[in-house]
């Protein structure tokens, strides 16, 4: 009796679930839905036990849905025209809450997209807010519109919120106002990392010189950061003038892993900065990245052989260094006939 009772429960259907809009909350009536599951498993060897499944449902005109039962070790996302899901779908969930898609992406706002956006600040869901906040980095004029709100977000409790806050405000770009520069200013003196490079992104955001507490500050997030993300060191390469020499310390004395993240900031700036290699910086970047050709990690050395061909192309005195080098048999030597190929079709 026990056990007929018990399977009754167990099959008994989850209650449907709401599908809103997460900015506004309105229910999406009538909405055909995709469902995708997926375990997650990928591999590149065959057989592989990877299981993933797509269903199209739709809401009724309360806009609820019945969803399916979901495994526990499958993760369940929903979208639809315009809108997608941002975070996991729990199973069971009453209410499923879809962000638009203009919150990921740069097309320009409606009025009513504006308010919406603008009203989601306040969320008192952190995830949610963060993300809105995110979103106006899509969003450059509408940003600096909203200013006012962004800096003040920059003392919000939540550490994420402050550094989604400075992100946003690093797309308004150069010059920003006084005000906003001085916010971001005292943002470096945040105890969080990850906001503190934020801000230092959006000081040296297109600029081409910055004041030394932000180069202070963007070497010590490449430096320390667990969450080093090659994407966001953009920031460093633009005023290469002042963040080169730190740049090339770490790549001197730095870790393994600091020496990888230096050498590809150094080389970013010299390949893709050419004035750079025509400046002075190459003449004082020269010995180092030299030096770094013979480092035991190859990355480093492969990244110091890239930035070497651009400098090595406008100065015959670091051609002729390589070309000696190059004689060595050594993988130092088959660098830097790297960095000499490299230096012969530089400008071709």
């Amino acid at each position: 009796m026990i056990t007929l009772l018990l399977l009754m429960l167990t099959a008994v259907p989850p209650p449907p679930a709401e599908i809103v809009d997460a900015l506004t909350g309105t229910p999406l009536l009538d909405t055909v839905l995709t469902l995708s599951l997926d375990d997650g498993v990928r591999c590149v060897v065959a057989p592989c036990p990877h299981r993933s499944t797509r269903q199209t449902l739709k809401t009724d005109f309360t806009g609820h849905v019945s969803l399916p039962a979901i495994a526990p070790d499958l993760k369940a996302s929903l979208e639809c025209e315009g809108y997608r899901s941002a975070w996991a779908i729990e199973p069971g969930a009453l209410q499923i809450a879809l962000v638009p898609n203009f919150v990921f992406h740069d097309a320009p706002l409606t009025s009513q997209q504006k308010l919406a956006l603008i009203g989601c600040l306040k969320s008192p869901m952190a995830a949610l807010r963060n993300l809105c906040v995110r979103g106006f980095a899509f969003h450059r004029d509408e940003a600096a519109n909203i200013a006012p709100e962004l800096r003040a977000l920059l003392k919000n409790e939540n550490v994420t919120t402050r550094e989604a806050a400075a992100q946003a405000l690093t797309s308004v770009g150069a010059p920003a106002d006084a005000t906003t520069q001085k916010a971001l200013t005292g943002q470096l003196g945040d105890t969080n990392l990850e906001a503190r490079y934020s801000a230092a992104e959006a000081l040296a955001a297109q600029k081409t010189e910055v004041a030394p507490e932000t180069v202070a500050t963007m070497i010590e997030w490449l430096k320390m950061t667990l969450k080093f993300d090659a994407q966001r060191t953009t920031s460093l390469t633009w005023p290469w003038k002042q963040t080169l020499p730190p740049l090339l310390e770490v790549l001197s004395k730095g870790t393994d892993e600091q020496r990888e993240r230096a050498s590809f900031v150094i080389m970013d700036i010299f390949v893709m900065r050419d004035a750079a290699a025509g400046a002075d910086a190459g003449k004082s970047a020269a010995p180092v990245l030299l030096k770094a050709l013979a480092d035991t990690n190859s990355t480093v050395a492969n990244r110091a052989a890239m930035a070497l061909g651009p400098i090595a192309a406008s100065r015959p005195e670091v051609m002729k260094k390589l070309e000696a080098l190059a004689e060595k048999n050594s993988s130092a030597g088959e660098h830097a006939q790297f960095a000499l190929r490299s230096a012969r079709n530089h400008g071709k």
